[in-house]
């Protein structure tokens, strides 16, 4: 992948990953329903990101 798609799709994961994080952990809990949405968004775009890599020609 391309420069561009691996830090969209690391920021997609770490999106995922620090909400996941602050509803494990009961952080700020009347927002949990806010942070679940945030962490399906992020891996809504690492996956996207992931599969439209593989698509990308090796030069």
């Amino acid at each position: 992948m391309n420069k561009t798609q691996e830090i969209i799709k690391a920021a997609g994961i770490l999106l995922l990953l620090i909400t996941s994080l602050l509803n494990i952990f009961s952080i700020q809990s009347e927002y949990s329903l806010v942070f679940s949405t945030v962490g399906f968004v992020g891996i809504f775009i690492a996956m996207i990101i992931t599969f439209f890599g593989k698509h990308e020609a090796i030069k």
